[in-house]
């Protein structure tokens, strides 16, 4: 559905891994093959932006979490865009210095795309399995809760 997204999360240890996943119509305004010039920088740039994971999740700064690994793929960055339908699937890996102080991820994505309205989270921590839905105007996971 336009507007919504899904992210699926393990927390385990010092490794944080998702997968994220969005009609791009929810990032970019269109999902169809770019016909102008604009949408051709605008894939062009939401690539880019997705170099870095914390373009979609920001541990938060104390637990001294960097990227280690991340995969974005849509029919759009390939040109197999067919039906006037694209997704994308980002996959994405964060290893943290300090596990014992991580207590939060910020869904940044939720801030930085204004046609993204919410999240539905499926989390799993070696203490807990949890399901939600995270919007806007609260775009935080709390680690703390169980």
């Amino acid at each position: 559905a336009h507007g919504k997204g899904e992210l699926e999360l393990l927390v385990d240890g010092r490794t944080i891994q998702g997968v994220f996943r969005t009609p791009m119509d929810s990032l970019l305004g269109f999902e169809h093959a770019p016909k102008t010039e604009a949408q051709r920088n605008a894939v062009l740039t939401l690539r880019k932006r997705l170099a870095n994971p914390a373009t979609i999740l920001s541990p938060n700064p104390e637990a001294q979490c960097t990227p280690k690994h991340q995969e974005a793929a849509s029919p759009l960055f390939t040109g197999t865009t067919q039906g006037g339908h694209s997704d994308l699937a980002y996959h994405f890996t964060f290893d943290c210095a300090e596990p014992e102080r991580l207590t939060s991820l910020e869904l940044a994505v939720l801030k930085d795309f204004k046609r993204l309205t919410e999240v539905r989270v499926q989390l799993v921590t070696a203490s807990a399995q949890r399901a939600f839905v995270l919007r806007k105007r609260d775009p935080r996971v709390d680690l703390t809760k169980r």
